[in-house]
């Protein structure tokens, strides 16, 4: 692929060459930066790294295809960046989606709806007694480090470097704007590399609330990388010496590395915490965090709401 200017895309193909005129999104885009900082937010943006090289906006989908403002045509092999497993508009979520509108959608107070999930949520997973909602993913993994501190008693979260856990101070990529005391209880080790993971819990011991990793790692403009048994088994090890939790953000390959949910199973892992996000509601806001009995009492006591 290669791109011919900022308002067409050039593709070779196995079988023929292709050009997708972009000129409407990249004419949205202009009027996008007048009013939007930065045109479209963050990682996508066409400014982010890709100008030029794909459509600035898109229109709509249906099952596997996006269409972009031009009218052009791919096939969304990310799936939204993870949410959309069962393909967009699918039929049945729509239909649950419409029954629910037409009940409310704003209540101010608990929703039956939302007994009835939690319940099905504690069933499907074998180590659950309890759930929590949030909105987005940062909800949950946010509430997962609260919980964490305050069953331990200890303050130190230990993360693998790059690794992208939401947009909250404590963990948001970049950090501008983010004063150095919200990163100050926060260390790092990184992936599959087993004498970094004993060197992070070195400087730290005795002070390790909890450990939060994903299960792969998929940082941005990096491969995908599985981790090994080594790299897992001396996670393990440390954890258990240190009496730290286990927190699984599993919000972008949850129910998707494994159809029952949790992507710990695949890879042999007793979480404390999971984290789940929109692929619960096949890309609709919402996220939950899962936690098993030990930690209840705990989540009791964390005060955890969020705004109209």
């Amino acid at each position: 692929m290669h791109v011919g200017n900022e308002r067409s895309l050039n593709v070779t193909g196995a079988e023929a060459a292709m050009t997708y005129d972009l000129s409407k999104s990249y004419e949205m885009f202009e009027r996008a930066e007048r009013v939007i900082p930065g045109g479209i937010y963050g990682p996508c943006s066409p400014r982010f790294a890709t100008f030029g090289d794909f459509p600035a906006f898109f229109h709509s989908a249906q099952g596997c295809r996006v269409t972009d403002a031009d009218g052009n045509e791919y096939i969304d092999f990310m799936c939204s960046f993870g949410p959309i497993v069962l393909g967009y508009n699918h039929p049945a979520v729509q239909q649950a989606l419409f029954e629910q509108e037409e009940r409310g959608n704003l209540f101010g107070f608990a929703a039956d709806r939302m007994l009835e999930l939690a319940e099905t949520l504690v069933a499907r997973f074998s180590f659950a007694d309890w759930v929590m909602f949030g909105k987005n993913g940062s909800d949950v993994t946010t509430l997962a480090t609260r919980i964490a501190r305050a069953n331990t008693g200890r303050s130190k979260l230990l993360v693998a470097a790059g690794a992208y856990h939401g947009f909250d101070p404590w963990t948001v990529p970049g950090g501008f704007g983010v004063p150095p005391a919200h990163r100050s209880e926060l260390d790092q080790f990184l992936w599959n590399d087993v004498e970094s993971v004993h060197a992070c819990f070195d400087r730290n011991k005795g002070e390790v609330a909890a450990v939060m990793i994903c299960p792969i790692k998929h940082d941005a403009m990096h491969d995908i990388e599985l981790p090994s048994q080594e790299f897992l088994a001396a996670m393990q090890e440390r954890m258990a010496d240190e009496q730290a939790l286990l927190i699984i953000d599993d919000v972008r390959c949850g129910f998707r590395l494994n159809p029952m949910g949790g992507s710990h199973v695949n890879f042999g892992l007793t979480p404390d915490l999971v984290c789940f996000g929109k692929a619960i509601g096949n890309g609709q806001p919402i996220s939950v965090l899962v936690g098993g009995e030990e930690l209840g009492d705990t989540a009791k006591s964390i005060f955890f709401g969020a705004t109209h």
